[in-house]
């Protein structure tokens, strides 16, 4: 494989998947008895954590760093995000964040940015939105009390920026 000079994104990115992991483990610690399914949630949430490590071995060892990895990531995302439906009452859903964590699904916006660019990876933050959105079945405008798609894009953007900017200072 050749050298990617955006290597050390894939590794800090694959912290942030860490460390997102274990804010999803304590949202499902926390919220786990107040779904309508609970032991349903749990299944799911082992398939978040065997997702995330395949991606993270995949993503550090080179072989994910390829869009059709990427692009089912997004999909196990917006599928892990929609099934807030089938575990939860709608009015939790109303009342909280989609079961596997906005900050969880942040991981897809990452690598899209890393491995396409900053607009690939602002589309996939909206694709984020648009998920959390369905799941809440209305548009929140009120930025002043969720920032979410502002912070989306702002990944997106600056992520995608330093994967290109590596790129370019190492094909100089």
């Amino acid at each position: 494989m050749r050298s990617d000079p955006a290597t050390p994104l894939w590794r800090a990115a694959q912290v942030f998947r860490l460390l997102s992991c274990i804010y999803a483990l304590g949202f499902q610690i926390a919220i786990n008895r107040a779904l309508d399914h609970p032991a349903i949630g749990w299944l799911l949430f082992a398939m978040l954590i065997g997702w995330s490590a395949a991606c993270a071995v995949a993503y550090l060892q080179g072989f994910g760093r390829r869009p059709a990895w990427v692009l089912t990531e997004v999909v196990v995302m917006v599928a892990l995000v929609l099934s807030t439906e089938f575990v939860a009452s709608e009015q939790w859903a109303l009342d909280n964040q989609s079961w596997p964590t906005t900050l969880w699904a942040t991981n897809a916006t990452i690598s899209a940015a890393i491995l396409m660019g900053p607009v690939p990876g602002m589309l996939t933050g909206v694709v984020v939105m648009i998920a959390s959105t369905v799941v809440k079945g209305f548009v929140n405008y009120d930025l002043g009390r969720n920032a979410t798609i502002v912070i989306e894009l702002a990944v997106g953007l600056a992520v995608g920026m330093a994967a290109q900017t590596a790129r370019r200072a190492h094909a100089e």
